[in-house]
């Protein structure tokens, strides 16, 4: 990426610090490893990108530092696919009401030669940070 690309686009900077107890010297490593994968793949799971993560131990400290952030999450649409068309108005009720929507903000698709429902769900995200 360009550089007066990456000065354009808004960046944080996280820092995590967890004092404890002291931790033993041979449990650092692997402490600081597992903390640095469970976070990061937190961060995956949510869409949030980051450029790179950094951490740190001392006998009563661990430290976690993730640079790049973006201020906020992308935007997602989601497909859910309903019950068939022609299914049990149960089955249809109940897809409608866990959707809070009505059947008029429904599409309708043919998957393998059925008709089914369909709708597009927007998760319009908040800032990451204020």
């Amino acid at each position: 990426m360009p550089a007066v690309a990456a000065r354009k686009r808004k960046m944080i900077e996280f820092f995590l610090e967890i004092a404890s107890e002291e931790i033993p010297p041979r449990m650092q490593k692997r402490s600081l490893h597992d903390l640095e994968e469970i976070f990061c793949k937190n961060l995956e799971k949510m869409n949030l990108s980051y450029e790179r993560s950094k951490t740190y131990i001392t006998s009563r400290r661990m430290a976690l530092i993730i640079s790049g952030l973006p201020l906020r999450q992308q935007d997602v649409v989601e497909e859910k696919r309903g019950p068939g068309v022609y299914a049990d108005k149960k089955a249809i009720t109940g897809f409608l009401k866990s959707n809070s929507i009505s059947i008029n903000q429904c599409i309708k698709k043919s998957v393998k030669g059925k008709e089914y429902y369909f709708v597009n769900k927007n998760q319009f995200t908040d800032l990451v940070s204020p």
